[in-house]
């Protein structure tokens, strides 16, 4: 698999983005890592870690494309995008690989009428960054309004990239406290549901140092903390939960009553 590093950057910090490193921007769909190997004898596709994902034997057009897969879950873009592949790089089509990002476009969107049905093929759209003000504009309409991960950020030559994903917070009550020996690997939060302290997410700890600090800390359960994480599920867990202090440490909220985390 040869899913791309990603340079990540903080939600809405447009300043931190050098125009002179990026060319293209599209915005972020939010499935899984995958690659569409396709030839005469039929097609499939592996998932990051070279798991088959699905697979056929109708003739496809000789190519290798990278895109996501999007999952039947509650953060696909929509019931119409489950099972779809959306590419948005290829790597080579017949006997020609694109020499860059525009020329990877045009060859995906080629390639689209000619891709079997069953592949539920589709083309993420890029379009070229003319100025801060484009990429402002797809996060405030596609982003928060529209509630799309996020924006996915590639230089000319297709090497380089970056993403910029939407995070929520949610303040959660200590419920309790995962251990390694003397130290404190994550914190257990619960909210508060008809009167009662229910734990729904298992935020980790990273920093060493403070895991050592909180082990020796003493009771921590009824203290409230804020995380942060990319979306909110039903039960009130954050996906991809993290700390949201400076540089992943603990932030207290000494603020608030813990009665009021719901």
């Amino acid at each position: 698999m040869t899913r791309p590093r990603y340079k990540d950057l903080e939600p809405g910090d447009f300043g931190s983005l050098r125009l002179t490193d990026y060319s293209w921007v599209s915005l972020k769909y939010d499935g899984l890592y995958a690659e569409l190997v396709g030839g005469e004898h039929g097609w499939s596709i592996h998932g990051r870690n070279g798991r088959l994902i699905r697979f056929g034997e109708e003739p496809c057009p000789e190519c290798y494309l990278r895109g996501e897969m999007i999952i039947d879950t509650e953060w696909a873009q929509g019931s119409h995008l489950y099972g779809s592949f959306v590419a948005w790089d290829c790597i080579y089509s017949g006997e020609e690989m694109p020499a860059d990002v525009q020329r990877s476009n045009e060859f995906l969107e080629r390639l689209a009428s000619s891709i079997p049905l069953a592949v539920q093929f589709r083309v993420a759209e890029s379009q070229a960054i003319i100025s801060v003000a484009t990429i402002e504009e797809m996060w405030r309409l596609g982003v928060l309004k529209s509630g799309w991960e996020g924006l996915v950020f590639r230089s000319d030559d297709g090497q380089r990239f970056a993403r910029m994903k939407r995070t929520t917070t949610v303040d959660y009550v200590v419920t309790g406290v995962r251990r390694r020996g003397p130290c404190v690997t994550a914190l257990y939060g619960g909210l508060y549901r008809a009167g009662r302290l229910e734990t729904v997410c298992t935020v980790p700890v990273k920093a060493a140092t403070e895991q050592h600090a909180l082990g020796r800390a003493g009771e921590l359960c009824g203290r409230v903390f804020e995380a942060k994480g990319h979306g909110r599920h039903r039960s009130g867990a954050l996906r991809h939960p993290r700390q949201a202090g400076p540089d992943g440490s603990v932030r207290w909220r000494r603020d608030k009553p813990a009665r009021e985390c719901s």
